[in-house]
Parts: C-alpha cells; structure tokens; sequence
C-alpha cells in the first residue's frame, strides 16, 4: 500500500544541519543509568529510536560505529529524510532505517526499544505531539531502557522569549525563509546596538545577537521563527513523565546534576529547599537561569539509587584529554592540568587523581578501565589497590559531576590508536569529507578537517598503504591542486605533513581498528 501523501513542512524548505550529538548516544546514556544503580539495556547490540531523525546524521555513526546494532529513525520531512537514506545507501548499511513518517504515526508495529531519542523537538511540536513522545517512552521501552528528551526551559527561555516574540513580529509578513530569517537578524541587530550594554534589557538583546551571529540561518529560522516554541519548567515536564509512568534519571550532561558547582552555603539552602530531586533540580535551574534540558527518562517502576557509591566505578572506563599544562613534568606538588582543545583547567594536590589524570591523558583518546587505572596508580605510588580504589573513585565521580573533564563509559567507543600499514577510516567521514570540512568522529563528535587531512581521510579505505597516500599527495602538489610550504625538499616536506595528518586523524577517533 502506497504510503499517504503529506503536507511539505518548513523542514522540507529550510532542513536542519547534519550533526552528531555526543549526548544521545546510548553509551552516555547506559552509563548515566548505571551512575544511579540501574542496568540498561547492553550497548553493542541494542534497538535504538530517534525521534524527529532530520538527515539521520545522529543515528548513521551510531550505526557505523555499532553494527550488531539496530537503529530507526522517524521524521516529517521527506526532504531529509531522502537525503538521509541516500548517505545510507552509499554506505550500504543494514542496521539502520530511516522512515518518513510522523510521530503520531509510531505504534506497537515499531517494535520494543532499549533507548529512545528525541533532540530538539519536544518544545517545538503541538501539545499533542508531546504527550505522544512520552506515550512511546512509557509504552515502547524496554524494561530498564532510557530515553533522552531535550527542550527549551524556563527561567532562562523568558528572556530568549523576548526576543523571539519580537523577530516574530517583524518577520511574520515575509514569506521567503532566506527572507525572513535576513529581516529577522536586521531587527535585532538594530535592536541591540540601538538599546546598548548599559542596562539589563540591552545586555540581553547584546547577548542574543552575539550568540546567533556565530549560528547559521537554519537555526535562527527553526528556534525563533517557528509557530511552535513551548517552554516550560523542568518541574512541569518532570510532572508530565510521571503521569506517563515515567521517572526523572538524570541528564545527559552530568555537570548540570548536583549541587557541586555551587558554593557550599548555597548548597547548604539547596538541600534544605529541596525535598525530592525534581525540586533539587528546579531551584538549581532558577539559579542558573537555565534554558536547555537534556532530560534522562525510565520507567517508573525501575529502582534507582540517589546516592552514587564510588564501588559502581568499576563498572566503567575512563577518558579524559588533559594533559599536563605546557607539557611539565609530574612533580609531587600541585598540578595544573587542561584540556587539549577547551582549555578548562584543573588544579590539584591529590596524588591518586594526578597520576590517574596523567595516565589517562597519556591515553586520549582512548579509555581505560577503572580497574586497570587503579592498578597502574597503585604501582606507580606503592600502594595497596584496595586503598586506591575507593578514593580515587569518589574523586574521579565528583569530577564527572561538576566538570566536562574526563568521561565515563559502559561501553567504551572502538578505533585505532596507531595508523597501522594500511589506514582504515571511518566511512562515514570518508563520505562527509568529499563535501565538507566537518566529519563525525567515532568518539560521536564532530572533527573539523584542514585541506590535507581532508584528502588523507578519503584515501583511507584499506587498500592503500602510506607510500601510496604520500605519492598521491605529491601528485597533487606538482599539479598545483595542493599547497604544502617547504624551504628544502618538497617530498620531505609532504611526507611530513603526511605524517601529522595521519596523527591528527588518529588522536581525532577518525581510524577503525583494522580486521584481525
């Protein structure tokens, strides 16, 4: 039976970017479960529901990355979702449908699944909408399964609010997407340089044209010129799952869960406010003025434990990408460590967690079990591991937990640490690399490629060994096609630039492991 036309959507006339978001992953989210006592459904061979796919750029590396896997992803364009179904058959995927359809249309054919994805589309659909993506979550996860739903939230979205109501008012007479997403950034910008940084209302408008000044027209179209945009309250959401037969896990972003970042005297008047975590989580997002939510849902019926127990670190794998700062020698003082790329720095004078930090550094990008970083602290101080284990847990956890420094993991991504004679990439990024300078890693983030690394990724399908990929580049370099600076010999000097290419490539999780 042929499938029902319907109506084109502004999604068709304005399709969302293609990204990979590191927190709907299901390893993020089987180990947030575990965090808080629960045992998710395994990772490797999981059923996985995304809900509002777009391009299925979200669900593909999942798919590449885990292929015993099973992934599906519904959305209302047609428009990306062809284009999605394109990318997959190019890669020639089995493990992953993408289906145009609405979420209305999802019903006890689609099957049972262990985790259920649902990014940047609650706020922005009808009341009805809503209450069916809960009704999935209730009636279509698995029995310990989790499901990640994201939506704009108040305090925070009152004053985004604003300024949306305001580009609405202007723009509403303009057809033309492009058109209108132009009139809208024209008011604003008049609005903001026009009202100044001196008082509070300037500083917010200030601040709005700051932030969408460096997003591109698709996101200003969909955030503030849709008709739909429903904001609420963590506290109101929380209510609605649970009228579901759901309950509130956690987030996807555990920075944002507890009260660590505050200062001890607010912490102290948290707890006494809060007498259920839903509270403890509303009146931190007063404080913060948060806008954003990544809200972790299970079955109500699913025990969960509060407080963490530092014992369930060894259920886990560590990463982290510090180092530490300026490439200094570990000493037995105070240490100063930052991330490679973000720069977030971390001081400290515990001896378990500078050598754990130093050995895991030393690692990235790749993990390390919990227990084999116990075991290697342990030989490097001369300690007994059964008297490393539990500190260096409760400060790796508080770590997790009040910082974006280290991550754990329940299922550790898989890629090469070495190029290996015979350099495989992901084919994924083999594919976006033809058309753009950002591919999706295997770590589910996005690596942003310069000319030579772009090139080197193409070529890296197995079957072409280093020499081959530098006599390549050469021949790119004496065509003119490719540019390499050098003061002495040229070949010296690609092979070189080859060589840091094939690094890059290699610490950016772009390189499977090879067969056998």
């Amino acid at each position: 039976m042929a499938e029902p036309e319907r109506a084109r959507t502004s999604y068709d006339d304005v399709p969302y970017g293609a990204a990979a978001h590191p927190t709907t992953h299901p390893d993020r989210l089987a180990s947030i479960a575990t965090l808080f006592g629960a045992s998710p459904p395994r990772v490797s061979d999981c059923r996985v529901l995304e809900l509002g796919c777009a391009r299925g750029m979200n669900l593909l590396p999942m798919a590449v990355q885990l292929p015993h896997a099973t992934f599906v992803g519904i959305d209302l364009s047609a428009v990306q979702i062809e284009d999605g179904n394109r990318v997959v058959r190019q890669l020639g995927l089995d493990n992953i449908e993408l289906r145009h359809a609405s979420i209305l249309d999802v019903d006890a054919d689609y099957g049972q699944f262990d985790y259920v994805v649902c990014h940047g589309v609650f706020a922005w659909v009808p009341h009805e909408v809503q209450h069916k993506i809960l009704a999935i979550c209730s009636e279509q996860l698995t029995g310990n399964g989790v499901a990640q739903i994201s939506y704009n939230t108040y305090p925070g979205w009152h004053f985004r609010g604003l300024v949306r109501e305001m580009l609405l008012y202007h723009s509403s007479g303009v057809q033309d997407p492009a058109l209108r997403t132009a009139a809208a950034r024209a008011l604003l910008e008049f609005l903001a340089v026009a009202a100044g940084e001196q008082s509070p209302y300037g500083r917010i408008l200030n601040e709005e044209r700051a932030l969408l000044a460096r997003l591109p027209d698709y996101y200003v179209f969909h955030e503030h010129l849709e008709s739909t945009n429903q904001p609420m309250y963590f506290h109101e959401f929380a209510q609605r799952a649970a009228d579901a037969g759901l309950q509130y896990l956690g987030d996807a972003d555990p920075p944002t869960m507890g009260h660590f970042n505050f200062p001890s005297r607010v912490q102290e008047v948290l707890r006494r406010l809060s007498g259920s975590v839903v509270q403890a989580e509303q009146y931190m997002d007063f404080l913060r003025n948060r806008m954003f939510r990544q809200s972790l849902l299970m079955r109500s019926a699913v025990e969960l434990s509060r407080t963490v127990q530092p014992d369930v670190m060894h259920a886990f794998s560590v990463s982290t990408s510090v180092q530490v700062e300026n490439g200094a020698e570990l000493d037995a003082g105070e240490t100063r460590f930052v991330t490679r790329k973000t720069k977030e720095a971390l001081t400290t004078k515990d001896p378990l967690l500078r050598e754990a930090l130093a050995l895991l550094g030393t690692r990235w990008p790749a993990p390390a079990p919990y227990d084999e970083v116990v075991a290697k602290v342990s030989g490097v101080l001369d300690a007994d591991p059964g008297e490393v284990a539990g500190p260096l847990a409760s400060s790796l956890l508080r770590l997790y937990l009040s910082s974006r420094l280290i991550e754990l993991h329940v299922t550790p991504p898989a890629f090469a640490s070495s190029p290996g004679d015979r350099p495989v990439a992901s084919p994924l990024a083999r594919l976006q690399a033809a058309s753009a300078t950002d591919v999706t890693n295997l770590r589910h983030e996005t690596v942003r490629l310069d000319d030579i690394e772009s090139h080197v990724l193409r070529q890296l399908d197995g079957t072409r060994s280093r020499q081959v990929v530098l006599t390549e580049l050469l021949g790119l370099v004496d065509q003119g096609l490719l540019t390499v600076s050098h003061t002495e010999d040229v070949t010296t000097a690609v092979a070189a630039r080859l060589d840091v290419a094939l690094q890059r490539l290699t610490s950016g999780a772009l390189l499977l492991n090879s067969p056998g």
